[in-house]
């Protein structure tokens, strides 16, 4: 089973004007941007867990620790969501996907399932179900996913209008 880690950085500028492109590399760490505040929201699913356990955790960066976190994923995206708070998503390995609530500090069940899914910067969310088939997060709708056309393996979302996935055979796509 693969286990995925994810990670989303929200900056606050104190002495520079420039981020150095951090988004999505794992080399990058909080002591390579020393001119800015880095607060982590790193969440893992799986990794090496314990005698068959698995567990979803988050970094905590005061504290320099990693936290348990409820529920048991077997993939996880981040992206940016309301304010500064991190958007997690994840699926089970049932295929259901789920959302953590902050507030709460749990994971909800959103309806429907998928195989992937990819989180944007800006909260966009999209993914791909067990039959390649390609759908977008909306939360205005009342099934909440529209279907694309289209069929796809895997997915990447950097947000709403960069949106990039690869079908069966290999080949590489660019929503429009």
């Amino acid at each position: 089973m693969k286990y995925s880690l994810a990670v989303a950085f929200t900056a606050a500028l104190i002495g520079c004007s420039q981020l150095a492109p951090a988004h999505g590399r794992p080399d990058v760490s909080s002591t390579d941007v020393p001119t800015f505040q880095l607060r982590a929201r790193v969440v893992t699913a799986g990794g090496r867990p314990p005698a068959g356990k698995k567990f979803t955790y988050r970094f905590d960066v005061p504290s320099q620790s990693w936290i348990n976190t409820p529920g048991v994923l077997t993939s996880i995206s981040v992206g940016l969501g309301a304010g500064s708070d991190a958007s997690v998503w994840g699926i089970n390995a049932a295929s259901l996907i789920y959302v953590f609530d902050t507030q709460r500090q749990n994971w909800q069940n959103v309806p429907g399932t998928l195989s992937q899914l990819s989180v944007g910067f800006d909260g966009t969310v999209w993914g791909v179900n067990g039959g390649d088939l390609i759908y977008r997060y909306d939360p205005a709708s009342s099934t909440s996913w529209d279907n694309v056309p289209g069929l796809l393996k895997q997915i990447s979302v950097s947000s709403q209008s960069v949106v990039w996935g690869v079908n069966a055979a290999g080949a590489v796509y660019r929503y429009y």
